[in-house]
């Protein structure tokens, strides 16, 4: 008997290796022709169109037909296993097929559609999973006269990266496209997955190109869960369904194109078809015990998604130890050295002392990170309460399709204090602007499991910023070089506060100096290097840091040359000096401020023995709208309300005056902010304060004209010069 049992296993075995070997061998090429002599022959009458609407003439392209084609199911696929012999595990299997057919119509479409980037194959393999992928593309072009010329995609070239020579990629140029020529191409996804879900589905009806026709069609099988909802005035799916899967399709006819405007949010302003398929029946596949199970769900309660958060986070089995007991040792510090302390300021070195630990455990989500920080509040005895809530940057609470898609948010002192996931330089209370405005959903802290419902749910808003949260504080001091007076040299000292500052410390400070200024107020004695070579297992890290850290130094320069490149737009001659008075990354320095000197070209004309100087570009890059903008029909999403206020002195060279400076005051001031600037002239020095505000984060369309108006002035005064009268 037990032999017939090992016969019968090893023909098991030797049916699935041939499988695999099979698999493995399958010929690519003869399986993507057959992939493209599909496509080519989809009886879809929408790429039949070949003309443009006459309205779409001046266009630079057209797009006649797009469509989307989705497959998924998930199947039991029998795979060996070094524990069980042989096991049956459910794959996710999933095609998506994106076609274009786009008339190129000037040079600006031609440039972007002159080559096509995509992946060939993709193979995973680990304990009791698999992940495969492979993408075929295909390409042909229609000429004026209907010359059809297919592309030969096996001219594609590879692209690597790395010392390894790594494949990241593959680029197919498009060599035989011409303005007037149609490009019809397509690029079919295909996967097969243990562990994974597919991403989520987004469909935008609107596009930098307007768009003939655009049409969906979806194959989902009923063994998975499927949930999908309209947002932004999308249309909506016709559902039917056969033995095996549902079908949704949706077509719509003449899309306008999306304006190439500033300061948008797709998810918030561009309708979208949203479409989340989950293999909720898989055991290797993740899901929370309130996520819905098999079948079609419309437009599924935020509410439901909500749940499905709070009860992932009985499922972190995270291990707080190390963070934790690194918190633990701070916190006993600063209860020793400051007795008196109150909820706040404890609550303010509690937050500090979890993110600078925080990039010792990087392998924590988000969602388990912050977890830590709201159990450890719990511990110490501070009220606190963990929530989620959206980003203004993705879709709005009522619009979320996955619970993931809401990001983790902790409250403390009876919600005073709001902590969401850190960056290395935040501090305290300095939430991500991304959240401000957004409604904050919370539940209390108590021990054991939670055990979310709507009864237990509190909202609230999170604050928003003011102008003078967020400021840019700017001095000046501009002199004529000696050696040569077109040359300007310029040294700007800058104050910047919260939100604002960001982009900058990346830019010029060096890791070292900022970790040792928060070891210093956190307490703790050694330097990272020392902290390194104290421990056998990390003293190997020691000499690693030390290379990086000099490193840095040397290429310290040259982010201050990006950094004079993102004040003005126009990169410096040369860099002359440099210094940090306050790095903004601790709670007792909460506001960077630093000052640059350098040298600066393509200000300074000549006419005759007089000088032009243009004085507005001291002022720094200005947002520029193009045309399009000027008669948007969308709202704006600012990053965040913000202050900018400038002190420009320029020290005017000996034997020169300046006759008027009339053209460098502008007064702007209405609901959405204020461009105000003046200008005096006292013992040889020009001295210009200039004041820009933009009051809100968000302004609807109603109040884009007023917008424009601050805008355009600042412009304006950009792009003022002044003459110099040789006396």
């Amino acid at each position: 008997m037990r032999t017939q049992i090992y016969t019968y296993l090893a023909a098991c075995l030797l049916f699935v290796f041939q499988n695999a070997m099979q698999m493995h061998a399958q010929d690519y090429a003869g399986y993507a022709n057959e992939v493209r002599k599909n496509v080519w022959q989809w009886d879809n009458p929408d790429f039949t169109a070949r003309e443009v609407p006459v309205k779409y003439n001046n266009e630079s392209a057209v797009i006649l037909a797009f469509h989307n084609d989705i497959q998924a199911n998930g199947k039991k696929k029998i795979r060996f296993d070094v524990n069980t012999i042989l096991s049956l595990n459910k794959e996710l299997y999933y095609t998506n097929i994106h076609r274009i057919m786009i008339k190129i119509q000037d040079d600006n479409a031609l440039n972007t559609y002159s080559e096509i980037n995509f992946r060939e194959q993709q193979r995973e393999m680990g304990y009791r999973i698999s992940k495969k992928m492979r993408t075929v593309v295909g390409a042909r072009i229609i000429k004026p006269d209907g010359d059809i010329r297919e592309v030969n995609v096996d001219e594609a070239v590879n692209i690597t990266e790395g010392k390894q020579d790594n494949i990241e990629y593959k680029k197919l140029a498009i060599p035989e496209l011409q303005k007037g020529d149609i490009l019809d191409y397509f690029i079919q996804d295909e996967m097969h997955m243990d562990d994974e879900n597919i991403p989520v589905l987004n469909f935008p009806f609107i596009h930098q190109y307007p768009m003939l026709s655009y049409s969906v069609h979806c194959e989902v099988g009923k063994n998975l869960t499927t949930e999908y909802r309209s947002i932004n005035g999308a249309p909506e799916f016709t559902v039917s369904e056969n033995e095996e899967n549902y079908i949704l399709d949706v077509r719509q006819e003449d899309i306008k194109k999306a304006g190439n405007y500033i300061w948008t949010e797709p998810f918030r302003q561009y309708p979208i078809i949203r479409l989340s398929i989950l293999h909720n029946e898989s055991s290797n596949m993740y899901k929370p015990a309130t996520a819905r199970k098999r079948g079609l769900y419309k437009d599924p309660s935020p509410e439901a998604m909500l749940i499905d958060a709070f009860m992932s986070l009985n499922d972190l089995g995270i291990t707080t130890n190390g963070l934790s007991a690194d918190m633990a040792k701070d916190m006993k510090r600063f209860r020793k050295n400051n007795p008196n302390a109150d909820k706040k300021e404890m609550t303010d070195f509690i937050y500090n002392s979890w993110k600078f630990h925080l990039h010792n455990a990087s392998y924590l989500s988000s969602y388990a990170a912050l977890y830590i920080l709201n159990s450890f509040l719990f511990d110490q005895k501070i009220e606190s309460k963990m929530g989620f809530t959206t980003s203004r940057n993705g879709p709005r609470k009522e619009d979320v399709i996955r619970f993931w898609e809401f990001d983790p948010v902790v409250t403390a002192n009876n919600n005073t204090q709001v902590f969401t996931y850190p960056s290395f330089f935040t501090v305290s209370e300095e939430y991500n602007y991304m959240y401000e405005g957004e409604e904050a959903t919370l539940m209390e802290t108590k021990k054991g499991r939670l055990k979310p419902s709507g009864s237990s749910f509190e909202n609230i808003t999170i604050p928003i910023t003011t102008p003078k949260d967020n400021l840019y504080d700017v001095k000046t001091l501009t002199s004529f070089s000696d050696e040569d007076p077109s040359l300007l040299i310029i040294n700007r000292e800058m104050q910047i506060k919260r939100n604002a500052k960001f982009p900058y410390q990346y830019l010029i400070l060096l890791f070292e100096e900022v970790d040792n200024e928060k070891r210093q107020e956190l307490g703790i004695t050694r330097s990272l290097v020392e902290e390194s070579e104290k421990e056998r297992r990390t003293r190997k890290y020691a000499e690693g840091y030390k290379a990086q850290f000099e490193k840095d130094k040397k290429a310290q320069i040259d982010s201050l040359k990006q950094e004079v490149s993102l004040y003005h737009d126009i990169h410096p001659k040369e860099v002359l000096d440099f210094s940090v008075t306050s790095s903004g990354a601790t709670q007792n320095k909460k506001e960077l401020v630093y000052s640059v000197k350098y040298v600066m070209e393509g200000f300074v004309n000549r006419a005759g023995t007089n000088i032009i100087l243009d004085a507005g570009k001291l002022l720094g890059s200005q947002v520029k709208p193009d045309d399009e903008d000027i008669n948007r029909d969308k709202g704006t999403y600012t990053p965040y309300p913000r202050a900018y206020e400038n002190e420009i002195r320029i020290i005017l060279p000996p034997g020169y005056s300046i006759d008027k400076t009339d053209n460098l005051n502008k007064n702007v001031e209405n609901d959405c902010g204020r461009f105000v600037s003046t200008s005096s002239v006292n013992d040889s020095v020009l001295t210009i304060h200039t004041s820009k505000v933009y009051k809100n984060s968000y302004e609807p369309l109603s109040n884009w004209k007023k917008l424009l108006q601050i805008i355009d002035a600042a412009n304006d005064f950009y792009g003022q010069s002044i003459v110099l009268k040789k006396l």
